[in-house]
């Protein structure tokens, strides 16, 4: 249902909400990022449980309002991870997820960053207390311009840390419907290994294209473009993934 028609189908003592809960109600559980935290690079490979984790908790924040980052809490129950079985109880899995965070540095702007300024996960209650680190409130608070949003639900089933970052470079240029990355780029912000021919970027690219189709509400197709007798660069046509309705895309 688009918010158009939720608003349309309360009763009228209710309709008349605020301009501030409409905008609290059409926020809930995107993902408002910079376009410059889409495209930073990093020395280190995220698993998927570890984006997943920052795709919520950005989620989380109210864009329009908050000002600074508070210190909150999440429960880590309210993600699948899938690869986890018994997390509730896997303490040790939980901690291996904060300490990989906050020693995953990333580039961007000329500058290294660090996601949070702690995380304190919680024995036996599979809660973490966390801050966002300030030197982030440029690229997550009060966005205005150049910001890529997306509904969480997105990539909570993806299956790769791959599709979970191709998902997001492909929606930073949903409007324009291509992107263009020379292969150096996509490993590079993928950190892809060295080892990985260009094949096996293809074998992954499928895989994520098959990915996405199932669980987002993207879809798209790729090309290997050559200069001169190499292939250079990969060419992505993005589309509305018209067979899945039951992701939210009305923003």
């Amino acid at each position: 249902m688009s918010l158009k028609e939720y608003f349309k189908q309360l009763p009228e003592e209710k309709s008349k909400l605020s301009k501030e809960e409409k905008i609290e109600l059409n926020n809930k559980d995107l993902v408002v990022k910079h376009n410059a935290l889409i495209n930073a690079t990093s020395d280190y490979t995220y698993c998927k449980n570890e984006l997943r984790i920052i795709c919520k908790l950005i989620s989380d924040i109210n864009n329009t309002y908050e000002k600074d980052f508070q210190k909150k809490v999440i429960r880590i129950t309210d993600l699948d991870f899938s690869e986890a079985e018994n997390f509730t109880n896997n303490y040790t899995y939980l901690v291996d997820l904060c300490k990989g965070l906050m020693r995953k540095t990333f580039f961007m702007n000329g500058s290294y960053y660090s996601w949070f300024t702690k995380l304190t996960p919680m024995s036996g209650v599979g809660i973490v207390e966390y801050e966002f680190h300030n030197d982030l409130k440029p690229f997550l608070l009060d966005l205005k311009t150049n910001f890529t949003k997306y509904h969480l639900t997105n990539i909570l089933k993806l299956r790769s840390s791959y599709s979970i970052q191709i998902f997001e470079l492909l929606m930073q240029y949903k409007t324009i419907k291509q992107r263009k990355m020379t292969l150096e780029e996509l490993r590079k912000v993928l950190n892809i290994p060295n080892s990985y021919s260009n094949k096996d970027i293809r074998r992954m690219l499928e895989g994520v294209q098959k990915d996405l189709e199932k669980n987002t509400s993207i879809v798209f197709t790729f090309t290997f473009e050559k200069l001169g007798k190499q292939f250079n660069s990969i060419t992505f046509n993005i589309a509305k993934n018209i067979n899945n309705t039951n992701i939210e895309d009305n923003y």
